[in-house]
């Protein structure tokens, strides 16, 4: 059940390229620090969903 992290990960991902695309240099620092935090709060997303679904896989 990764995927609506990953898909939201993948889908701020690609706003950042394109910014970073659009923007330049100028839009280098933005763009770098949208793609760490698009990677991190896909990760997180994913880590909430995980900890509060009742069809949470069981690790045994």
């Amino acid at each position: 059940m990764l995927i609506p992290g990953l898909l939201l990960t993948i889908a701020l991902q690609a706003v950042s390229w394109i910014a970073l695309d659009w923007g330049g240099v100028i839009g280098f620092v933005p763009g770098v620090l949208s793609s760490v935090l698009a990677i991190g709060g896909g990760f997180a997303l994913t880590a909430l969903y995980f900890r509060h679904s009742t069809v949470a896989p069981v690790v045994k």
